[in-house]
Parts: structure tokens; sequence; C-alpha cells
């Protein structure tokens, strides 16, 4: 069985996680798949602090705008 982001998703065939992506990805784990990158590049040194602390904010943002939908 194939993983990415360090295990988080796992698949058996690249039609599986095709399958997955179109048909059962749901906000919350887009933006964890999304986080999950965003700190594998960190940790390999690929933005600056600027980018880094912008990133960070934008998810903040992202993740505050779908719990604040899901309320609604």
């Amino acid at each position: 069985m194939a993983s990415i982001f360090n295990g988080f998703l796992e698949y058996r065939t690249p039609q599986e996680l095709d399958t997955y992506l179109v048909d059962k990805l749901d906000k919350e784990t887009a933006l964890k798949i999304v986080e999950l990158s965003i700190e594998t590049l960190q940790s390999q040194g690929a933005y600056t602090l600027a980018e880094s602390h912008t990133l960070y904010k934008c998810l903040c943002k992202l993740k505050e705008e779908t719990k604040n939908v899901d309320n609604d």
C-alpha cells in the first residue's frame, strides 16, 4: 500500500487515490493535506520566514472560515 504526506493518506492504486480526491475529499481533510505539504516543505527550508508566516496566516484563515461555514 502506498502512502503520501507521512502516511496520512494511504491508497492501493492511483485510481483509488483519484476516486478519493474526486468523490470523498471533505474540507477538513483537504486543509490537513495542504497543512502537511506546507510543513514538509517548511522542514526542508523551502520558505523564507515571511513566506512561512504568510502561509500560516492563510491556513488559519481558511480553517476559521471552514468552521464558520460549518456552524451556519
